[in-house]
């Protein structure tokens, strides 16, 4: 996301809070089925609305932050930070600013399975614990 998004480009219409960067959480490891896992997500509590004032001086213009031109804090029952994260994955077609997404998380995805980071990453914790596999 950071090279993907935001060292792609520098906005003009907007200042950067770079609360969606910081929202990346990481959940314990839980036992499931057949295995373990972890959920990688934004997570809602980090990212913050904030209504523009459009009141400071020789600084960029703003948008509302992570909330709607109108206010709303969300969108079809998904807050408007989640949405911006998508936005910024997919791209979005709005009349006021729009632009094309950055596929971040299919490039993550496939750098992850490609060098079996999620693998060599597992093997490191396991041989913190002790336990060396192969």
């Amino acid at each position: 996301m950071q090279s993907e998004w935001y060292d792609a480009h520098s906005p003009s219409l907007y200042q950067r809070t770079y609360e969606i960067l910081n929202s990346i959480t990481v959940s314990d490891v839980q036992a499931v089925a057949g295995g373990y896992q972890v959920k990688v997500f934004f997570d809602d509590s980090k990212i913050s609305p904030m209504q523009s004032t459009f009141d400071i001086p020789d600084e960029l213009p703003r948008f509302n932050h992570h909330m709607s031109m109108n206010g709303d804090t969300s969108y079809g029952g998904i807050s408007i930070g989640q949405w911006v994260a998508i936005w910024m994955n997919e791209g979005q077609g709005s009349p006021i600013h729009s632009y094309a997404g950055s596929s971040y998380f299919d490039k993550a995805l496939a750098y992850i399975t490609a060098n079996d980071i999620h693998v060599k990453e597992i093997e490191k914790l396991l041989a913190t614990k002790g336990i060396t596999i192969g």
